[in-house]
């Protein structure tokens, strides 16, 4: 851990502010290989081990980290004994397995801090995201890349500024911000991070899409060529670059099976 790493606040979508007034996203960017973990993470797992045991889990849920969690997937339409807390499903696999197995980088990293915390973490690849990140609800029709169907209504969704939303898309999300009170400062405030960072975007006349300048700046777009994803809902634009390293790491084996452990598909 930095000893000078200060978070850098994201946004959440006033409507779930008000909802969830202790609800917030934190970020931190730190340079972190990936790959098999070396001997002192493998090393402070097995700590982790000995000192977490049975009586621990089983008590843990009583912490008043682990209960707020609790309290919040309730208050989110989640049963906490179904769907586990990041935390305690962490406990479970510790009892299943008899101890903390070592998953490689970040995943090792990501384990301890969870388990030492209470707190949900989770890793992201700093390259593929641009502008700060936020916790908004789903758009009405809106998916998840590689699952089939819509996300259920209300589910929390994480992004950064790197998305081209539909027009019906967008009017869904800002459909929930106009009516805020200009009163409010964080309604203010959200409003003034939303909007700048979007932009229109329509097909000329011959049905390409112009991209702007602030938006090619915003994804690292120094060329005449871009990658566009499809991501559901909506589309991702990347900079070759970017996508082929991405696509790359995607192609190492071992790569996905990581990612996709604990999604269900």
């Amino acid at each position: 851990m930095h000893d000078d790493l200060v978070p850098e606040q994201g946004w959440v979508a006033p409507i779930l502010r008000e909802e969830f007034p202790g609800l917030a996203i934190a970020w931190a960017e730190v340079e972190g290989p990936s790959g098999k973990s070396p001997e002192p993470v493998r090393e402070r797992l097995r700590e982790l081990s000995n000192r977490f045991h049975g009586g621990h889990a089983v008590h843990m849920r009583e912490r008043p980290i682990p209960w707020a969690y609790r309290v919040f997937f309730r208050q989110i339409g989640l049963d906490p004994d179904r769907n586990r807390t990041p935390v305690e499903q962490l406990a479970l696999e510790r009892l299943f397995d008899g101890g903390f197995k070592s998953r490689g980088l970040p995943r090792d990293a990501l384990t301890i801090a969870i388990v030492e915390t209470g707190v949900a973490l989770r890793a992201f690849d700093a390259d593929a995201l641009v502008g700060a990140l936020c916790i908004r609800d789903s758009a009405p029709g809106e998916g998840l890349l590689g699952e089939r169907g819509e996300l259920a209504q209300g589910t929390l969704v994480i992004e950064s500024n790197d998305a081209l939303h539909p027009r019906v898309a967008w009017e869904a999300i800002t459909s929930r911000v106009e009516p805020l009170p200009v009163t409010d400062e964080g309604a203010r405030l959200f409003r003034h991070f939303l909007y700048p960072s979007a932009w229109p975007i329509e097909q000329d006349k011959q049905g390409r899409l112009v991209i702007p300048g602030k938006l090619r700046d915003a994804v690292g777009l120094t060329g005449d060529k871009a990658v566009l994803v499809g991501a559901g809902s909506h589309l991702e634009l990347w900079s070759p670059e970017r996508w082929d390293e991405l696509s790359a790491r995607m192609a190492q084996p071992g790569f996905l099976e990581d990612q996709f452990k604990g999604l269900g598909i």
